[in-house]
């Protein structure tokens, strides 16, 4: 039924409802009896050759309930089992019920008119600087691409002057173009601070509020400009150096206008920036100040000197110039070779821990259910270490432990192509140190508390104290034990799976944020069960060569990393690329990949550089997943009563490659007894109804290559992303006939990547859409 469902934007809300199975939505608690002789027979869920009980599902949503309050769980019980799984979804959105109806018919009256068929992803920059280019065409704020960024460019062509008390401009590179001062009219004041000036009130000033900052913390600019600045210029430049001590004017960290620099302080709050600030001054509010692991950083204020053909509104090479004032547009095209001089500069920021903290703390199972990989990344080489205990046993320093790992990192020349590799301003930014540690001999299915840090080592070839700058104590569950099924009667085995996430920095406004606090509130509250580890198919930041994104995600999710296991897999954002991958492809593959260097590049395919040159190496360094396959590409484990299988679909998956014929081997190696459940997971999914042709080609061919193995192998269930929304195929699935002795595709690509807009092929099998979160 649907009474009680009430409509609330921008999602809904739900109270109690049922529903029949095939109007089931983004959670699945499904029931696998070991024996399936003692089961009544009736619809399957899973396919005919294991008939079960008809299944009913119940949705329920409590409005009081912070954990729930934009959140539907939809629960699969299948009657008289002993043994339970719960895939979880977590979903705001729309729930487009398809029983007995055409998809088609469901979705169009849904997205009419819609024929979106692609994604405009802006990467922002390192401080999420914004513009107002375009706010004539629709007074929105929009953000600077970090990796096609004019001001960057401008910048890098442009001549740097320091001015010097009793002396003329001091050229810094000597294939500076020289300054025009062929008329005094035109000449600025450029007056730095505590230099010229016979008062404070007549010089340049830039300042920060604060002394020394942590990571995220809010950091408050303001400048002043001279009331006798005769050419005060919005497009004078605030620029970020770190460390402080940076000489070359050119690797700066991020750089804005004066005009963007107002924008990114007061655009989000829909204040106009001439209502709220004046052309002598100005404020630039930074709301999270970001990783970046050095001791300091300073803000320089750069001052456009005019050049000869000001005068007349030309630049040096003939076109026509833009200026503004009060934030407003006056002519066309901007000069993008411009000469600046250093008016001001902050006192140095220091940034507290910044090469020690330890970052990115993140779990990994392995294929032993008595270890846990820790995961974490700091500015300083050295011994990572974890200290552990049982947290029954926390405040006894006698049973406290610890084990040391590896580090490992990589370098703007370990990408395979532009942007990855340019070290430049927006693009590569190195990385840190990614150490891992393997926690061994873990009781199953215990509580213990950790932290890390790293011991000794130096910082950038300088030899530092060998004291330990630890994390704060984090907490996990290991593993249960292999075939421990009893345990899982009262308690089911519980985690969360999505792809296609992304975050707000990434240029996503804020579905991945989202997705990330819906995900701790349900391990915070455990709801319906406890939450046991998180699985993520590919897409992870969508960082596509500006490497600073790789943080910003990590920070993201660091609520709930350090708790529980988080297993990944690779998509085309994190490794498909046309170019260089010889002796760099981190994947190793032998054949026609490796002897071309062009990744994965079928005929059929729409493979392209879509990782913008990483070509799998921050994924591949970052994680630590089981070793039993291709490093992250694919890999298998046991978790409780689960066998999963990861594959890359970025690679070769025909019945003649290296990566199939390890699927086929896994498969035949799987004890039933001790993980009655199979699960096979990848980036791209094998059914989708989306009308994404070049996509579909994709899939039809993956179909060809893996559907009869899984049926033969009776897998109970195919997970996949890359399509920006939630699908459920029927049951028992198999050569497009539902009931057919097949299985069940879920597509669950909404983890916060901008949401598909499209209709759907007409297709029988489509039981469930919704084009939400979650």
């Amino acid at each position: 039924t649907t009474s009680g469902l009430k409509h609330r934007l921008p999602g809904i809300a739900l109270s109690r409802l049922s529903f029949p199975l095939s109007q089931a939505i983004n959670s699945m608690k499904m029931t696998k009896e070991k024996n399936p002789q003692g089961l009544n027979e009736g619809t399957p869920l899973l396919g005919q050759s294991r008939p079960v009980a008809s299944p009913e599902i119940t949705v329920h949503d409590d409005e009081n309930s912070a954990r729930n309050k934009k959140n539907c769980f939809a629960l699969v019980h299948r009657r008289n089992a002993t043994i339970t799984l719960s895939v979880m979804f977590i979903a705001m959105g729309v729930i487009l019920p398809l029983t007995n109806r055409t998809p088609s018919d469901d979705i169009s009256s849904f997205l009419h008119g819609s024929t979106s068929h692609g994604h405009h992803l802006t990467i922002p920059t390192v401080l999420s600087i914004l513009d107002d280019t375009e706010e004539e065409e629709g007074g929105k704020h929009l953000h600077v691409d970090s990796i096609h960024n004019p001001l960057y460019k401008r910048l890098l062509r442009s001549t740097f002057h320091i001015q010097k008390p009793n002396a003329d401009y001091h050229v810094l590179h000597a294939n500076a173009r020289p300054t025009c001062k062929t008329s005094h009219n035109h000449h600025r004041n450029l007056r730095p601070r505590d230099t010229q000036s016979p008062s404070q009130s007549e010089s340049f000033e830039l300042k920060a509020n604060k002394r020394e900052i942590a990571f995220r913390q809010e950091l408050e600019l303001s400048w002043k400009i001279p009331a006798d600045d005769l050419e005060s210029d919005d497009d004078d430049v605030i620029a970020l150096y770190c460390p402080a001590t940076e000489k070359d004017p050119r690797k700066f960290r991020d750089a804005a206008t004066l005009q963007q620099a107002r924008q990114t302080g007061f655009g989000m709050g829909g204040n106009r920036v001439d209502e709220v600030q004046t052309s002598d001054g100005g404020n630039w509010s930074i709301k999270s100040f970001p990783i970046i692991r050095e001791d300091s950083c300073e803000f320089r204020y750069w001052a456009k000197i005019p050049s000869c053909s000001d005068t007349n509104l030309m630049g040096s090479h003939g076109r026509q110039v833009k200026k503004r004032k009060h934030g407003r547009q006056l002519g066309l095209v901007v000069d993008d070779s411009q000469s600046f001089t250093l008016v001001a500069r902050t006192d140095p920021i220091v940034i507290i821990h910044g090469k020690t903290e330890p970052t990115a703390i993140h779990l990994a199972l392995t294929t032993k259910p008595t270890e846990m990989a820790v995961q974490f990344t700091t500015g300083i080489s050295g011994l990572p270490i974890v200290a552990y205990a049982h947290v029954d046993n926390k405040h006894n320093p006698q049973a406290w432990k610890q084990t040391t790992g590896e580090s490992s990192t990589y370098a703007s020349d370990d990408m395979c192509q532009a942007p990855a590799n340019l070290e430049e301003p927006g693009k590569f930014i190195h990385p840190g140190m990614l150490h891992s540690v393997i926690l061994k001999d873990l009781h199953p299915a215990t509580h213990y508390i950790y932290r890390v840090g790293v011991q000794g080592g130096h910082i950038y070839n300088h030899y530092m104290d060998p004291t330990i700058r630890w994390s704060k104590h984090f907490h996990f569950l290991s593993a249960p034990s292999p075939g421990a099924h009893e345990l899982l009667e009262k308690d089911p085995f519980s985690y969360l799976v999505y792809g296609d996430q992304g975050c707000p920095e990434a240029g996503w406004l804020n579905g991945g944020d989202a997705v990330a606090k819906w995900t701790e509130r349900e391990l915070e509250h455990g709801a319906p069960h406890k939450i046991q580890a998180i699985h993520h198919f590919g897409d992870l930041s969508y960082a596509r060569g500006a490497a600073h994104v790789w943080d910003d995600w990590f920070n993201m999710i660091a609520s709930f990393t350090p708790y529980v296991p988080l297993m990944v897999g690779v998509g085309n954002h994190e490794y498909d690329y046309t170019n260089g991958g010889i002796g760099k492809d981190p994947s190793n593959i032998n054949g026609e990949i490796e002897l071309k260097g062009n990744g994965y590049s079928p005929s059929w395919g729409n493979y392209a550089n879509d990782s913008g040159g990483e070509c799998g190496v921050p994924i591949a360094t970052r994680f630590h997943m089981p070793d039993n396959g291709n490093s992250v590409f694919w890999y298998s484990f046991n978790h409780g009563p689960v066998h999963t299988i990861m594959l890359s679909a970025e690679h070769d998956l025909s019945p003649s490659s290296m990566q199939h014929k390890w699927f086929v081997r896994d498969l035949e190696s799987i004890d039933r007894s001790i993980t009655p459940w199979v699960i096979v997971e990848s980036h791209r999914p094998l059914y989708q109804s989306e009308n994404k042709e070049p996509d579909h080609v994709v899939s039809l061919h993956l179909l060809d290559f893996l559907e009869d193995v899984l049926v033969k192998y009776e897998v109970d269930l195919f997970l996949a992303g890359h399509y920006h929304s939630y699908l459920r195929t029927c049951a028992g699935l198999y050569k497009n006939i539902c009931n057919n002795g097949g299985l069940t595709h879920i597509t669950v690509g909404s983890g916060g990547a901008e949401l598909d807009s499209i209709g759907l092929f007409d297709q029988d099998w489509t039981k469930s859409y919704i084009q939400g979160y979650g």
